[in-house]
């Protein structure tokens, strides 16, 4: 145990001191799930500061999905914000979805309405199914009003079947209603 904890705090030292912000993200990232209290939070903090410095919008996007299975409260938050910002939509897409299993309030509201700004109907479909097992009450109704919108067989249907098993009666009735007059806008 003591030899693991050494082994560690070498890592740790290592990758706090590579210099590209890309990939000291990618080890702290790596690490983060092996450290424990302080430390962690530490590799944590330093992982999500030099992620948000990565210029590049696919790099950046790629390491917070990385990141994001490890982040809880403000870090979550600072992700969220994060993500919210990125420009180009397939890249939002894949990090709402990666932040997604740990959403809940009022991120997961936030993180709802960036996936309803998606504009291309794929992407927006894939953030929405990611989204789809957190969802309930309003959120879950604004996330049908969404699929309903979409007009691609194929986008609709995978965001209907995320969404369904949470469905109450009332939102289930709509879903079914518009899953049999699903028409493809080409």
């Amino acid at each position: 145990e003591e030899e693991k904890a050494s082994t560690l705090a070498q890592a740790l030292t290592a990758a706090l001191a590579i210099e590209d912000k890309y990939y000291r993200a990618k080890a702290l990232a790596a690490l983060a799930p092996q450290l424990v209290g302080e430390e962690k939070t530490s590799a944590l903090t330093q992982a999500l500061a030099a992620v948000l410095a990565i210029e590049d919008k696919y790099y950046r996007a790629w390491v917070l999905a990385a990141l994001a299975p490890h982040l809880t409260g403000n870090l979550l938050a600072q992700a969220l914000t994060a993500v919210r910002a990125i420009e180009d939509e397939d890249s939002r897409a894949k990090a709402l979805a990666a932040l997604a299993p740990q959403l809940t309030g009022d991120l997961l509201a936030q993180a709802l309405a960036a996936a309803r700004a998606i504009e291309d109907k794929h992407y927006r479909a894939k953030a929405l199914v990611a989204l789809a097992p957190q969802l309930s009450g309003d959120l879950l109704a604004q996330a049908l009003a969404t699929a309903l919108a979409i007009r691609d067989e194929g986008a609709q249907t995978r965001v209907l079947t995320a969404l369904a098993s949470n469905l109450t009666e009332n939102l289930l009735a709509q879903a079914l209603a518009a899953a049999l007059v699903i028409r493809d806008e080409g």
